[in-house]
């Protein structure tokens, strides 16, 4: 062989190799029409492609029958759609050939049996580093990709592997501090939420402390956290709020509520005709805050509503020359006041204010001012309130941290005034309300109702009395009676002489029955004392 074959050989194998290296690609399955990474998810595509088409019979499964070298065959079942038909039925087969070079990434070797590349066995968990760093340095360390089941550089690393390293690489055990979005919870609090995004990792991020939060009446609310990294990545279901981390160097801002104050004044623009028009607005906001952590094991909040208070006043005016040569000038004022005491929770008050100036040519001026909707009591508007558009008035209060006024009181029938808080002064009515009932006198009918419950007691009494005093007088007249001798009171028996061998004896019980007298009365006396006893009891 000249040496110009061996040449042309030798290209010709080389390219041969490079082409195939180039050109490798993962196993597959197919049977011409349909593919799969792995023989029994080709075989299932086939069968129901096979009976796509068929009017009576439905694709129901595929089995492998056998895979030998680069071949595998299928069987495919199937179930009739006529009626009086039933069962599973053994249908078509399908043969399925290998293609592809080499096994998918982080998967092999190729398993002959099963037609499948095995999965690789590793103990490494997503973010760990890998041993084998290669050219890698400590700022792009080689990691554990679990999307891609292999060691990959860290800034190419995806899903939760770059999240799991950064948490295990954070020097801060305590956590990091966060400035973020907050939400309100079932119970209408303003807190911060339980997981959140680090914005500059896109990973997900743990509250781990108390809530400190402002809110205004639009239901805005920025909350001061403490957060840590929990190694995941920001997948679905995690809220994605737009944060800011705070450092060393740039702490997080204290929440403390502000009050804020917008004034527009009224620039009156002409008509041309000798009118003119303008709006004036005021609007004084203050924000809410919400603090919330655990209190002796119990987690509470402590809340400041929000609130605002503003006016705005639309001012017509027009000029109008009358036919008897006096001027009138016309002026209305629209005013609307609104006043909000937590989010979106507002009040609208309306009132629209004429005024007629009528100048006669002589000098001489008469007005009328009139007034609808929500007037005060000397006929003017809203505009005229000089509490409308300040943090005063309305049950709002102009500072913050004041928990308003209250006023003590006497007197049953007015409640005490009580101007800040309406939860605390609701509180502060019922009480009134209640010591008012504990200490109200017993009304006429209760009077009467009481003194019938006496003299009822009062009849019963009496009426136990009566036969107390009934049972001891009888009581009484027996024990005379028998004492007395009276009815049956009994005799002494007479004396009697008997002989006894010759000899005549006498019992003379005419010696004994004063003695045994004696004894009778002791006898009738305890029993009568019985009697007695038992007759108490009874009474």
């Amino acid at each position: 062989m000249g040496i110009s074959i061996r040449f042309i050989a030798g290209a010709l194998l080389g390219c041969s190799i490079y082409s195939n290296s180039v050109l490798a690609t993962d196993y597959y399955w197919s049977d011409g029409i349909s593919s799969a990474a792995n023989p029994a998810e080709a075989c299932n595509l086939a069968g129901k492609s096979t009976y796509s088409n068929h009017q009576n019979q439905i694709f129901d499964h595929s089995e492998i029958t056998g895979v030998e070298g680069d071949y595998a065959s299928c069987q495919h079942y199937f179930v009739w759609s006529l009626p009086d038909t039933q069962g599973v039925h053994r249908g078509t087969s399908s043969l399925l050939r290998l293609y592809g070079s080499t096994c998918p990434t982080g998967t092999g070797p190729y398993n002959p049996i099963t037609g499948i590349c095995d999965p690789q066995e590793h103990k490494l968990q997503p973010g760990d580093k890998c041993e084998d760093q290669g050219a890698a340095n400590r700022s792009d360390p080689k990691i554990w990709d679990d999307t891609v089941n292999a060691c990959v550089k860290f800034t190419e690393s995806k899903g939760d592997a770059p999240c799991s390293y950064i948490a295990s690489q954070s020097s801060s055990s305590s956590g990091t501090a966060y400035t973020i979005a907050g939400v309100l919870d079932k119970g209408g609090n303003a807190v911060a939420p339980p997981s959140f995004a680090d914005s500059s990792l896109s990973c997900q991020v743990k509250t781990i402390s108390s809530s400190e939060c402002t809110i205004t009446v639009q239901g805005s609310i920025s909350c001061n956290v403490i957060g840590k990294l929990t190694g995941k990545a920001n997948g679905a279901g995690i809220n994605s709020i737009k944060d800011a981390t705070c450092t060393a160097e740039k702490p997080c801002e204290q929440k403390t509520p502000e009050i804020t104050t917008t004034q527009d004044p009224c620039i009156p623009l002409g008509d041309g005709s000798g009118g003119s028009s303008c709006t004036e607005t005021k609007k004084t906001e203050t924000q809410g805050s919400q603090n919330c952590g655990l209190v002796n094991g119990v987690y509470k909040c402590i809340t400041r509503l929000p609130r605002s208070n503003g006016i705005s006043t639309k001012t017509n005016v027009a000029k109008q020359a009358l036919p008897d040569g006096s001027v009138q000038i016309t002026t209305v004022k629209n005013a609307t006041n609104t006043v909000c005491s937590d989010v979106n929770t507002c009040t609208e008050k309306t009132s629209t204010t004429t005024t007629k100036t009528i100048t006669s040519s002589s000098g001489t001026t008469k007005t009328e001012v009139s007034c609808k909707g929500t007037c005060t009591p000397d006929g003017q508007g809203l505009e005229s309130n000089p509490s409308a558009g300040t943090g005063s008035g309305n049950g709002n209060n102009s500072e913050e941290g004041s928990d308003g006024t209250a006023s003590a009181t006497d007197d049953c029938v007015t409640p005490p005034l009580c101007d800040g808080d309406p939860f605390l002064c609701a509180i502060l009515k019922q009480q009134h309300i209640d010591t008012c009932k504990l200490m109200a006198a017993p009304t006429d009918q209760e009077l009467s109702e009481m003194q019938g419950r006496v003299d009822a007691q009062y009849s019963a009494m009496q009426v136990n009395q009566d036969s107390m005093d009934s049972k001891v007088n009888n009581l009484l007249n027996g024990f005379k009676s028998a004492s007395t001798g009276t009815g049956g009171g009994g005799k002494c028996l007479p004396d009697i002489k008997f002989s006894v061998l010759g000899h005549s004896m006498t019992f003379a019980f005419s010696k004994t029955c004063e003695a045994l007298g004696f004894l009778r009365y002791a006898v009738l006396a305890a029993a009568y004392l019985f009697a007695a006893r038992i007759v108490a009891r009874e009474i």
